[in-house]
């Protein structure tokens, strides 16, 4: 006995650290064999090295009657009951099912009509410290959902996307019971599983609708499921990732879903947000830090804001004007948790502003990530949204509130990239502390587009000159330019043209004539300019001749490079060495080019 009970809590010990390091899911990875196996031999304890042995040893002699007595039956019951979960600890399903089908045999045999079911309880475990036939039952019921779930695994790593689908979809509607806590060590995450499973096989067949349909029903059951266990942490993240897609790929998609649907998606991502924002981080369950449900809920909140419109276009076509009501009258309380609230109602506490609705939740949701520090978390991906909504908007011709707009754009380019990172408290920008984020070629234009001049400047002027940090910012830029970008001509045959070799006059290949190439066509000129006009004449020469090589028909780099080139004659010629015509002639050859 003393054996036993040292096993059952060196056992317990190991389920309830596998509770707390539940592994996260992936649609490639296997409930069942694949999963990572716990070693015994990982948690601390006096007989945690020896438990393999010590349960093959207890299997021998349950059921020797000589050795136990009386305490035979209830000896072989917890023997088998602590080798099958130790077996499903270890990945071994089938030889788990077996003992598993023993112990409920062994607990029929102790049946009292008088008494009642047999249970025996384990008073000293956390885990599974109830043994029932009903709780065998139901560690082999999600057992056998287990091994049709890896069959579902062997179709999805096939390619078979239709028939996941067609076997995952009834399991989507049934109810599922909500996990406790205390069962986590046992049990296998396979309805998580399932669920991501049915998503990832929809998103596979481009089926966008029916995925954010689905994706709805599996977020309202997740979030009725939030808990401790990282199974259902990482089945939201990917939940919000496969309705983010959905809405991205699919064509007016969120018009296709019913309004009572779209009011319980809303307030599932609300409740989300709620139980991330308030958790602390000295909590030991760490909080969902994720920017996805925020763009998730602008999506939302923008369609709603266009589909309010459009009922409102319409009722004032076709219905008689109503008398608006008095201005000091109260505005009726419209925030709240009821399943009929829309997503616009979560914003309507917010300051006045002259932004829309959808614009004002962008500056909330960045104020509330900001101050996690989590705003440039996923990639930044928030913010990148964020951005490019204020650009769309600031491109108009007439903008309210642009001043609003532009402080905000300001603050997004401080938290991804750090600029402008001078003056920012003047500018009424707050250091939110997050992990800035990789400047690419594909951020780089809407960033290049704010930061440079309005209208590019002239070689004789000092207006429209950029700033240095500005300047430190498209020197960052210059470095992600893709080298097919580089340069329509090359450098060398420019440089060679200048300094008097054969080439000919700097030309454009047809295929470029007349082509728009963002950033490209004015990054080079505008630091040109730069150190030109702060007299740093070789770097201003360097970025001249790369201007030269994707736009040879600027006049202002030709009449600037000539000062410049002229300007190092004279310092050559006002120094005074001794004579030597080789390098002076090469200077006036380019200058004279």
């Amino acid at each position: 006995q003393l054996v036993l009970v040292a096993s059952e809590l060196t056992l317990d010990k190991l389920l309830t650290a596998k509770s707390k390091s539940s592994s996260s899911l992936s649609p490639a990875s296997s409930p069942r064999g694949g999963g990572v196996v716990v070693s015994p031999w990982k948690v601390g304890g006096f007989s945690s090295q020896y438990l393999a042995t010590d349960v093959e040893y207890l299997h021998r002699i349950s059921c020797d009657q000589s050795i136990h007595g009386d305490f035979t039956l209830e000896m072989a019951i917890r023997v088998n009951w602590m080798r099958a979960r130790y077996l499903m600890l270890q990945g071994q399903m089938d030889y788990a099912m077996m003992y598993l089908d023993r112990t409920s045999k062994f607990l029929e045999l102790k049946v009292n009509s008088i008494e009642g079911p047999t249970t025996v309880k384990l008073v000293n475990c956390k885990v599974d410290n109830l043994v029932t036939i009903d709780q065998v039952q139901k560690k082999l019921e999600s057992l056998q959902r287990c091994q049709s779930l890896e069959e579902v695994h062997r179709l999805y790593e096939s390619g078979y996307y239709e028939d996941v689908v067609q076997l995952l979809m009834p399991t989507l509607h049934q109810p599922q019971p909500k996990t406790k806590v205390g069962e986590l060590g046992m049990s296998i995450p396979e309805r998580p599983a399932q669920l991501l499973l049915l998503q990832d096989s929809l998103i596979k067949l481009k089926d966008y609708e029916r995925c954010l349909t689905c994706s709805e029903i599996a977020l309202n059951e997740a979030v009725s499921q939030m808990s401790p266990c990282e199974a259902w942490s990482t089945t939201l993240s990917r939940l919000f990732g496969c309705i983010d897609r959905s809405i991205q790929e699919g064509d007016n998609i969120l018009d296709k879903i019913p309004q009572d649907k779209l009011c319980r998606l809303t307030n599932n991502i609300v409740k989300v947000l709620e139980a991330s924002m308030n958790s602390s981080d000295s909590s030991s369950d760490p909080p969902l830090a994720t920017a996805k449900p925020w763009v998730l809920l602008y999506k939302i909140t923008e369609h709603q804001e266009k589909y309010n419109e459009t009922v409102d276009s319409s009722s004032k076509t076709c219905a008689p004007p109503t008398v608006p009501p008095p201005e000091d009258s109260p505005m009726p309380e419209t925030l709240n948790t009821d399943s009929n609230m829309s997503s616009v109602d979560v914003i309507r506490e917010v300051p006045a502003s002259n932004l829309s609705p959808s614009l004002q939740f962008l500056r909330i949701a960045h104020e509330h990530l900001g101050r996690r520090g989590w705003c440039c978390n996923n990639e930044g991906v928030f913010l990148l949204l964020k951005v490019e909504v204020l650009t769309k908007e600031l491109a108009k011709a007439t903008v309210s509130a642009r001043e609003e707009m532009v402080r905000d754009l300001e603050q997004c380019f401080l938290c991804l990239y750090g600029h402008p990172s001078k003056k920012a408290k003047a500018r009424g920008l707050q250091e939110h502390n997050s992990s800035q984020i990789a400047l690419t070629w594909s951020n780089s234009v809407g960033v290049f587009d704010y930061f440079k001049p309005p209208q590019p400047p002239t070689f004789d002027s000092k207006s429209n000159t950029i700033s240095a940090e500005v300047q430190n910012l498209l020197r960052r830029i210059t470095l992600v330019i893709p080298q097919q970008e580089l340069e329509a001509i090359s450098f060398e045959s420019v440089q060679s043209f200048i300094e008097g070799g054969d080439e000919p006059i700097p030309k454009l290949p047809d295929r470029l004539v007349g082509v728009k190439r963002p950033v490209i066509n004015e990054i080079f000129y505008l630091l040109a300019d730069f150190y030109f006009k702060n007299k740093e004449f070789s770097k201003a020469l360097k970025f001249y001749m790369h201007d030269v090589s994707v736009q040879p028909d600027r006049a202002d780099t030709w009449a600037a490079m000539a000062l410049a080139r002229k300007r190092r004659l004279e310092n050559k010629l006002n120094a005074c060495e001794p004579k030597s015509e080789g390098p002076i002639q090469k200077l006036a050859v380019s200058a004279l080019r």
